[in-house]
C-alpha cells in the first residue's frame, strides 16, 4: 500500500473521502443553524416579556360604572298567562270528508231509512214517532253506515178549501218524535219521515238538499194518518119519526163525559145543564151542531165472506172452493147533521 501511487490511492478510496467530508459539511451546517434558530426564538420570547411588563406597569383608564335597568325592567313588565291561539290545522290542512265514526272511506259508507213510524191521536194534538236507522246488509254483509246528520217529516194534509197543504219539520240525530198541536178537528193528516247525511258520497240515498247544503236522503218511511178527535163525538142509539135517540160525549177535564138525549129534525144537537157522573157543576153539551134529516132505511155496504168454487181436484176429484169477499147492501136507522165546520155528516146506527 506504501509503495501504490497517490492517484490510484485517490481513485481506490475518492469516494469514501467524498462521503466523509459531506457528513462532515452537512452537521457543522445543522449545528450553526440551529444555533442560529435558537437565538432568534430566545429574541422573541424576551422581546414579548418586556411588553407584558411594560403593560402591567401602566395604570388602568378610569371606567364609569354601568347602570343597572332590571328594577325598572321589572317594574314595568306585565306577564301575560294567556297562550296566543296557533292557525288550526284547518287552515293548512282541507277537512278531511270523512263523516263516520269509523275509518271506512266516505265512498263505502252507506245510508237507510229510520226503521219504523207510528202515530198517536190525542184530542188536542198529534204524536208522531219514529226509530234511528239500523243496520244494513247487502249482499249477506253488514254496510258500513254514514253518520246521520238528521231526520226530515213531511206532513201533508187539506185546508179547509180543499186544497193541499204540505209543512216540512227538521230534526237533529238525536230528536225522534215530533207532537204536532198545529191540528185542526176531522182533518185527516199524514205523516213520513227520512234521514238525511251530509256525506254526498253516501250510498243507498238520493241526492237533495237541506237547508240549502247538498245532501243523501234516505228512502222515506211509510206514511202513517190520522185524524185529531172532536171534543165532541156523537153516537147513534135510534130513530123513531121525526126523533133521533142520540148519546153525546164531551172531552172535558181528562175525561170524557157523556149524556144521552132526544133531538128533532132541525134542532140544535145539544144538551144542557147536564148533571154527570164525577163533577159537581153541571155542564153543557153544545158542539154547535144541527140535525137537518133523519131516516130509518139508509143503505149501507159491508164487505162479506163467501165460498165459492174454484176448480176441481185431479187427483181427488174433487171439488176446491176459496173465499171471496163480496159486497152486500143492507138497511140501518141514519141521520145527516151539520158540524162546526159547516159540512154534512152522516151518522149510522150501530148494530
Amino acid at each position: 500500500m506504501k509503495d501504490m501511487d497517490p492517484k490510484e490511492l485517490l481513485v481506490q478510496y475518492g469516494h469514501i473521502l467524498a462521503f466523509v467530508v459531506c457528513i462532515a459539511f452537512n452537521g457543522f451546517w445543522f449545528m450553526k443553524s440551529g444555533d442560529e434558530m435558537a437565538e432568534r426564538l430566545i429574541t422573541k420570547v424576551d422581546s414579548t416579556q418586556r411588553k407584558l411588563k411594560r403593560k402591567l406597569k401602566e395604570k388602568p383608564k378610569d371606567v364609569k360604572a354601568v347602570a343597572d335597568y332590571s328594577k325598572s325592567v321589572v317594574a314595568n313588565w306585565s306577564i301575560s298567562k294567556e297562550v296566543s291561539q296557533s292557525p288550526g290545522y284547518q287552515s293548512i290542512y282541507p277537512s278531511a270528508n270523512i263523516t263516520f265514526e269509523h275509518e271506512v272511506p266516505p265512498e263505502d259508507q252507506w245510508i237507510n231509512k229510520p226503521s219504523g213510524i207510528s202515530i198517536k191521536i190525542g184530542k188536542e194534538k198529534i204524536t208522531v214517532n219514529w226509530k234511528r236507522p239500523t243496520t244494513l246488509r247487502k249482499n249477506g254483509k253488514v254496510q258500513q253506515m254514514t253518520k246521520i246528520e238528521g231526520y226530515q217529516l213531511i206532513k201533508n194534509w187539506k185546508d179547509r178549501d180543499g186544497k193541499d197543504r204540505t209543512k216540512e219539520f227538521l230534526f237533529r240525530y238525536g230528536k225522534t218524535s215530533l207532537v204536532d198541536k198545529k191540528v185542526e178537528t176531522k182533518t185527516l193528516y199524514t205523516y213520513k219521515v227520512r234521514a238525511y247525511s251530509y256525506n254526498a258520497e253516501a250510498k243507498g240515498g238520493k241526492e237533495g238538499k237541506i237547508k240549502d247544503k247538498k245532501a243523501i236522503l234516505s228512502d222515506f218511511t211509510k206514511t202513517v194518518q190520522g185524524k185529531i178527535k172532536s171534543l165532541y163525538e156523537i153516537e147513534l142509539l135510534g130513530v123513531a119519526g121525526d126523533s133521533a135517540f142520540v148519546k153525546l160525549r164531551r172531552y172535558y177535564r181528562g175525561s170524557n163525559r157523556e149524556t144521552t138525549c132526544n133531538i128533532k129534525k132541525g134542532q140544535e144537537i145539544q144538551a144542557l145543564n147536564v148533571k154527570v157522573k164525577g163533577l159537581k157543576k153541571r155542564i153543557n153539551f153544545t158542539p154547535g151542531w144541527k140535525l137537518i134529516n133523519l131516516t130509518t132505511r139508509a143503505q149501507r155496504k159491508k164487505m162479506v165472506k163467501e165460498k165459492v168454487f174454484s176448480h176441481m181436484d185431479k187427483v181427488t176429484k174433487r171439488a176446491v172452493y176459496k173465499t171471496v169477499e163480496k159486497p152486500r147492501l143492507y138497511e140501518t136507522p141514519a141521520i145527516i147533521y151539520i158540524d162546526e165546520k159547516k159540512q154534512q155528516v152522516k151518522a149510522y146506527q150501530k148494530k
